[in-house]
């Protein structure tokens, strides 16, 4: 039987831990820009600033950014402040030289006293000063001293008033009544001892802060009150009663105790306290406590969710290497110096050493079985078992049939433990028996798919094992099915976590998600503290959490509109830097995050802070880069700036800026703003730090600027300045409405005679173009008219001489062949254009016509191009007649071979129609040996006609001639003539 071998654990018991206190201390000293390390008093303006009295480095002034400095250089009565105090409108600088009144940044009066002023009360409209040499009063701005003979050469520490509303003072030498002098409170009366260096009280009860005996309490009616006394030997400094009636007790050697009923919290130095002589008290607008000490500067406690465990809790070290948390009170945690933690609920234990005594290793991944004990990987050493009973720790090294001395993650699923190896893949062996070893296997699904080195184990809420596969990426194995996921091969994986069922990854590139096999990128990376993500985990809520270099965001509807909460050192989150995969979530919903400053513990039902909005004031106006108290404009600033409700501005002061302040002491990362423009903005400004709103060219309007600001706890409600911009003169409605009348009645009239130009040349033109138009008809008609006569006189005296011969046959032939010739050309004399069709008709009734009135046979022919549109009207008519004519009457006399003419239409080009009418006659030659011929060829009226109607209709640009007449011949021999015609369509 194995033999357990228990070590000694070693641990600090701390208050913190019992209480389950959440802490956050953050100083602030000289190297902050404070003027002195000693803080004796603190009150904070109506505009939110603290005010901080020092000891010889006179006022500090903090706006949670940043300090400045009052003192003597700015009128200050001495550096060395005391005590302060509201009064009126301004504060009270209590110094050891006496009295200056501070306002809106400066000092405006001093009451110089022949004492230290040590503290202040009001008493009815008068103040009430304690000194190093009894009481002053000061009233209707004068100081007078109080009458009180056992008041003089004693230090004054305070003041409270009994029930029946007399008022005592406290001193270094007892308690007296501030009206008589001889009714006091001292050892003969029973308080502990006569030094009372401060007090407060309630509604209730007086608290006497004492030097040596702690906190005495009287009642109202000055009787102690032993059971509410804080009686420790404590020498008090300073009291404070908060808004929730907790009673802070600060110390001169022993930090800060909190008193709440009957648990009492103390914090030190190793709380994070800067010194343990503690000064003074102050409670702020956001429920910040903030510590005045002696020598340590300034602190500001506030109380978050997080509970921050480290070295000076008891860890072994701060780094933080992993952690698992079994329950709210039962977390194991490895750390960097090597070794493991176990923070316990009252305790946190360590294990430094082996079950021989020697120093531990590293342990950089471990996990928890179902008994609660850690299954670990000790560097360089290999696995090992470690339990924790009755205070005290078990360990066992493991011996198993691998050498496992190169471990990347180890899980434990359903009794089952999985180990990723560097050089092995996944092993897997089953936690039963002993202890002592174990028998690890490979998952045979693997061993052939996948690489020897497994990065890191995950699984999900079904039991699926999710790892990261050096080689080959991130991998899930469900069952006997491995389903690798695309594009993860080079992805810096380095923590997994489930939302419900789907996979989020943290990488060193942002968050990414799995659907089915693919990889996605979330696409809101960019609105994260950091996309350098070590850790991811999703609480009972459902909310992301991502843990980073730079601290935590947390991420609610992480599917949908998502909303980001950052937390760092000012929110609570003091370890900052996350450490990999080092964390958890508790059964409890609490969230465990390792850290390289410790471990941080997100507790999820703790205290939750008022959520309070910064405090928001207009700090600046500047007209045209003018401050608006050095402008005519000041007459509208109002009590202030921040109460200015409207601006009334001319068109030409421009660019208006309005710098905007939002104060906030929890915080020095600074405020949101965002603002609206009523009347000009479709919607909201992007939120942004920058707290100036800067308009450059503001048209004139009447406008309404909504602002507001916020921390990441509220906002703060909208607050609006009205804001005018008037028109220049030329932009009034009269003024406009005058120069449009005029721009109107100006174009009317150059419309008015444009338009009356406009007709007249119209007139002209049409009667101008009327006339060419019926030039142009007439023209055509005379020349129509000019060749019908001649033709018809030739044809009636033919059928005169057929009747004459008696041959009624063929007059009535001839006839009948006129009547069609002139039927058709008196219905194509009408006509500007006709078709190819109807002209060649008209000329074919004409040959046959003559071949009956000529008695001369002669032959004709007719071709058409194929490509030409017979019926498109397309040519004048009467246009080849003449031509026909001329040949059959002078080009057949004197030939002896059988008469024929040959007529084309062709299309010669694109925009071009070629009419060729070919005869065989004798040609122009021979037809001009008699006078007759010649004076018809030269002088022919048809010819003359013909060539005056192309030109008349000719619209080409052709080079070639419109009309040509051509003289055959052959071997010197006329062989007839060749007419072209052109015309252009």
């Amino acid at each position: 039987m194995m033999k357990n071998i228990f070590l000694a654990c070693f641990g600090i018991l701390f208050t913190f831990l019992v209480n389950g206190q959440q802490l956050n201390f953050t100083n602030f000293s000289v190297s902050e820009g404070l003027a002195q390390s000693q803080v004796y008093s603190m009150l904070e303006t109506d505009g939110g600033e603290l005010i901080i009295a020092t000891q010889g480095g006179g006022v500090s002034v903090f706006d949670g950014k940043n300090f400045t400095t009052i003192s003597k250089n700015n009128g200050l009565l001495s550096n060395n402040v005391n005590i302060l105090y509201p009064y009126r409108d301004s504060i009270l600088i209590g110094t050891d030289k006496g009295l200056s009144v501070y306002f809106n940044k400066q000092i405006i009066r001093s009451l110089p006293l022949v004492a230290q002023v040590s503290s202040i009360h009001k008493k009815g409209t008068a103040y009430l000063i304690g000194t190093t040499n009894g009481v002053f009063l000061l009233k209707e701005g004068k100081t007078y001293q109080q009458k009180n003979v056992q008041l003089y050469h004693k230090k004054v520490t305070g003041f409270f008033s009994d029930s029946l509303n007399q008022y005592w003072v406290t001193t270094t030498e007892g308690v007296y009544n501030l009206s008589n002098p001889f009714k006091r409170i001292t050892t003969t009366q029973g308080l502990p001892t006569n030094v009372i260096a401060c007090v407060t009280e309630s509604d209730d009860y007086i608290y006497l802060g004492t030097e040596g005996h702690g906190v005495v309490t009287l009642n109202k009616g000055l009787q102690v009150i032993a059971d509410k006394s804080f009686n420790r030997k404590l020498s008090v400094s300073s009291l404070l009663i908060d808004s929730q009636n907790k009673i802070w007790v600060g110390t001169q050697n022993q930090g800060v105790f909190r008193i709440n009923k009957k648990q009492i919290d103390h914090y030190t130095l190793n709380e994070g306290l800067p010194s343990n002589y503690v000064k003074s008290f102050h409670e702020d607008h956001w429920g910040n406590i903030w510590i005045g000490s002696f020598g340590g500067g300034l602190s500001r406690f506030t109380e978050t969710q997080f509970v921050h465990f480290d070295n000076y809790s008891g860890l072994s070290s701060d780094y933080i290497l992993h952690l698992v948390a079994i329950k709210e009170n039962k977390v194991w945690a490895s750390t960097g110096t090597g070794g493991i933690s176990l923070i316990g609920p009252n305790r946190i234990h360590n294990l430094t050493k082996d079950d021989q005594g020697r120093t531990l290793n590293r342990i950089p991944v471990f996990d928890i079985d179902k008994n609660e004990n850690a299954w670990v990987f000790e560097e360089e050493k290999g696995l090992a078992y470690i339990s924790f009973y009755n205070g005290r720790f078990g360990f066992q090294r493991i011996n198993t049939d691998y050498k496992l001395s190169k471990i990347n993650d180890v899980k434990i699923y359903n009794n089952d433990i999985y180990v990723a190896t560097q050089d092995k893949g996944i092993l897997k062996a089953k936690l039963s028996g002993s202890k002592r070893s174990l028998r690890f296997e490979r998952i045979e699904l693997l061993f052939d798919n996948t690489g020897q080195n497994i990065l890191l184990l995950q699984f999900d809420p079904q039991g699926n094992l999710w790892f990261v596969d050096e080689r080959k990426g991130l991998a899930k194995l469900s069952r006997n099915e491995l389903l690798y996921i695309d594009n993860t091969i080079d992805l810096d994986i380095r923590s997994i976590t489930f939302n419900k069922t789907t996979p989020v990854l943290g990488t060193s590139n942002g968050l990414y998600t799995i659907e089915g096999t693919h990889l996605l990128k979330w696409k809101n990376n960019q609105r994260l503290s950091s996309e350098n993500i070590y850790q991811v985990a999703v609480d009972k809520d459902l909310n992301l959490w991502v843990g980073s270099e730079q601290g935590l965001d947390k991420i609610s509807t992480f599917f949908g509109a998502p909303n980001f909460q950052h937390y760092g050192p000012r929110e609570g989150f003091q370890g900052l830097e996350t450490t990999r995969n080092a964390v958890d979530v508790d059964p409890n919903g609490n969230l465990w995050f390792g850290t390289v400053k410790g471990i941080e513990k997100y507790a999820k039902k703790s205290y939750v802070r008022k959520k309070i909005a910064p405090l928001l004031s207009v700090q600046d106006i500047r007209i045209g880069y003018v401050p608006i108290e050095q402008t005519e404009y000041f007459y509208f600033v109002k009590d202030g700036l921040q109460e200015t409700d409207s601006l009334i501005l001319p068109f030409d002061k421009k660019p208006i800026e309005i710098e905007l302040k939002a104060l906030d002491l929890s915080t020095a990362q600074g405020a949101n703003f965002t603002h609206f423009l009523e009347g000009y903005d479709e919607m909201w400004a992007p939120i942004t730090k920058r707290n100036t709103i800067l308009f450059n060219n503001l048209p004139p309007g009447d406008y309404i600027l909504r602002y507001k600001t916020g921390n990441s706890q509220a906002w703060t409600p909208v607050r609006s300045i009205r804001l005018i911009i008037t028109p220049p003169f030329y932009s009034a409605w009269w003024f406009v409405l005058l120069v449009v009348l005029g721009i109107i009645g100006f174009i009317y009239l150059i419309f008015r005679i444009a338009l009356e130009r406009l007709r007249k040349n119209n007139a002209a033109l049409k009667e101008k173009l009327e006339m060419e138009r019926n030039l142009v008809e007439l023209e055509q008609k005379a020349l129509r008219l000019q060749m019908n006569p001649h033709f018809v006189f030739n044809v009636l005296q033919s059928i005169q001489e057929q009747i004459i011969k008696d041959d009624k046959n063929k007059a009535r032939l001839v006839i009948a062949k006129f009547a069609k010739l002139m039927r058709s050309i008196l219905e194509n004399s009408r006509e500007k254009y006709i078709s190819i069709e109807e002209e060649l008709n008209t000329v074919e009734h004409y040959m046959k016509l003559e071949q009956l009135i000529k008695s001369l046979d002669f032959t004709y022919d007719i071709e058409v191009d194929d490509e030409l549109d017979v019926n498109e009207e397309i040519i004048p008519p009467l246009l080849i007649q003449p031509f026909i004519e001329n040949a059959i009457i002078h080009g057949f006399k004197h030939i002896k071979r059988a008469p024929h003419i040959a007529i084309k239409v062709m299309l010669e080009t694109d925009n071009n129609i070629l009419i060729t009418i070919d005869d065989n006659g004798c040609g122009r030659q021979k037809s001009q040996s008699t006078k007759s011929q010649v004076d018809h060829l030269h002088k022919s009226l048809a010819l003359q006609v013909t060539q005056e109607r192309l030109s008349i209709l000719d619209q080409s640009k052709n080079d070639k001639p419109l009309f040509a007449i051509i003289d055959k011949e052959e071997n010197g021999e006329a062989m007839g003539t060749r007419i072209e015609l052109r015309i252009g369509i």
